[in-house]
């Protein structure tokens, strides 16, 4: 059971009890950390990076891409965590990793952070993977690259904070338009909603028709620019005129079931669905996400 608590600044756990229930608890399923022996910090980050991706494995998760701006948003995170007290996702002026994120320039179309502090490295790490909210950005299926830095505490531990991301794609690919969106990829982005506990969301005619549009203008000739189709999907949403539109975002992936995996499909508020998918020619495809809020008037229903 883990307790969270909220004092302003984000929620922290505040308490964790393993619960037996009418078993012996299983063996750890963490794999163990082994400490570096030299190095520094770098050497410590670089290790927990490579434990992560271990543990990942474990669960069938493919590896996190280590992504140096994340080092250095979490190097910056342990460095104002230095002069707090206790550890908290919100700093003193209001931020939290995302907005470090933006300063940084990272195109970040979601994003994590883990924060833990101690003595002993093996036990602070593998306490990560034992509290369910650290683990849930641990073994996520929507974070694609990491981060990690380490800063010593005047006790003679250590400040950890990882850093996760799903960066915006860049570069150009040929692809070409799919015509219909698969009825497996919208049942599992309802599924991903109704395990949440969170209200259908609704398939919006006019969204889909918007992000079509955009979609077609930019495969002409059969190459999709990235970064500009993202600037321009972006800017057209910031001008909705019903502002009905919370989040435009493109994303690359390996297979449908990584773009169900997209956090903004469970956000509680954004119940208004626009989606359009080109399919690469050497695999994969490339989702165009229209996400709003209001009530839906132009419901489409899929098969």
């Amino acid at each position: 059971l883990e307790l969270l608590a909220d004092a302003g600044r984000g929620p922290q756990v505040a308490a964790l009890w393993p619960i037996d229930v009418g078993q012996t608890p299983a063996a750890p399923e963490a794999p163990s950390f082994v400490q570096p022996t030299g190095g520094g910090e770098n050497a410590l980050a670089d290790a927990v990076v490579s434990w992560v991706n271990a543990l990942r494995g474990r669960y069938g998760r493919a590896p996190y891409s280590r992504d140096a701006r994340l080092d250095q948003a979490a190097a910056a995170r342990v460095k104002t965590l230095a002069t707090e007290n206790g550890l908290t996702h919100i700093d003193a002026a209001g931020r939290d990793i995302g907005d470090q994120l933006k300063t940084l320039g990272v195109a970040a179309l979601s994003w994590g952070e883990n924060l833990a502090r101690g003595r002993e490295m093996g036990a602070l790490v593998i306490g990560l993977a034992e509290s369910p909210a650290h683990r849930q950005n641990l073994l996520s299926a929507d974070f694609t690259h990491m981060g990690a830095a380490f800063a010593a505490t005047s006790d003679g531990g250590r400040t950890l904070v990882q850093v996760f991301a799903r960066l915006a794609p860049t570069g150009k690919v040929r692809a070409r338009p799919v015509r219909r969106i698969p009825g497996e990829l919208w049942a599992s982005i309802h599924g991903r909603r109704l395990e949440a506990g969170l209200k259908a969301a609704s398939v919006n005619r006019s969204l889909g028709t918007r992000a079509e549009r955009a979609m077609r203008n930019h495969l002409q000739g059969g190459t999709l620019d990235l970064v500009r189709l993202r600037e321009d999907v972006e800017r057209e949403a910031a001008r909705d005129p019903n502002g009905r539109v919370r989040l435009a975002a493109v994303l690359q992936a390996e297979d449908l079931a990584e773009i169900a995996a997209f956090s903004g499909f469970v956000r509680p508020a954004w119940t208004l669905i626009g989606l359009a998918l080109a399919k690469k020619t050497d695999g994969g495809y490339v989702a165009l996400v229209l996400l709003g809020e209001g009530e839906d008037r132009d419901f489409t229903k899929t098969e």
